[in-house]
């Protein structure tokens, strides 16, 4: 029997596909005003799926902004009254 939770094979090609398109996407999209003239390295890894750390004139870093880009294999994602609860006390 194959452990279905263990991301590897050829379903783990989507993810990291994702992982690439999402990191991608945040580049283009923030350019202007996140990356454009900033030194920084992306760091595409299994935890914390896409990491932008951001370096001062030395090359040592100052700032790691880090995003969760998540696939569903069916249906749509929906905001359920738990995650809810949770969302309303971080916007607080």
């Amino acid at each position: 029997m194959v452990d279905q939770s263990v991301n590897a094979g050829v379903r783990a090609q989507q993810g990291f596909s994702l992982q690439r398109n999402m990191a991608l996407f945040i580049i283009l999209d923030n350019y202007d005003s996140k990356f454009d003239g900033t030194k920084y390295f992306l760091s595409l890894e299994h935890l914390e799926d896409i990491l932008f750390c951001y370096l001062d004139d030395h090359g040592k870093a100052v700032k790691v902004e880090t995003y969760q880009s998540k696939k569903k294999s069916s249906g749509s994602w929906k905001i359920g009254v738990d995650l809810a609860e949770i969302i309303v006390k971080i916007l607080k």
